[in-house]
């Protein structure tokens, strides 16, 4: 689920200094004082509970899958099976 953010800004004073006399030697100065931003995640409309279920199911059934076919590659070596097993939860977890 992704996240919008909504934002509200407020400036208390801005103060500019252009040093126009000497505008390629010299800095232009920005002061920004009482400055407050509010952000706030607001969540995505189009968010279905059905769908995000879905896609859980069918992530974990993917998991299962790949444990299978490693055990069944694997069948003979049981300390072999256990390292194959650990690098699929591994995958999927990352």
């Amino acid at each position: 689920m992704g996240f919008t953010l909504c934002s509200d800004i407020t400036l208390g004073t801005l103060n500019i200094k252009i040093p126009w006399t000497g505008l390629l030697s010299q800095p232009l100065e920005v002061v920004l004082r009482d400055v407050f931003l509010l952000v706030v995640p607001k969540p995505t409309d189009n968010y279905d509970p059905e769908k995000e279920e879905e896609r859980s199911l069918k992530k974990k059934l993917k998991i299962v899958e790949k444990i299978e076919a490693s055990a069944s590659s694997n069948a003979d070596d049981s300390g072999k099976h256990l390292r194959n097993l650990w690098q699929v939860l591994k995958i999927q977890n990352e």
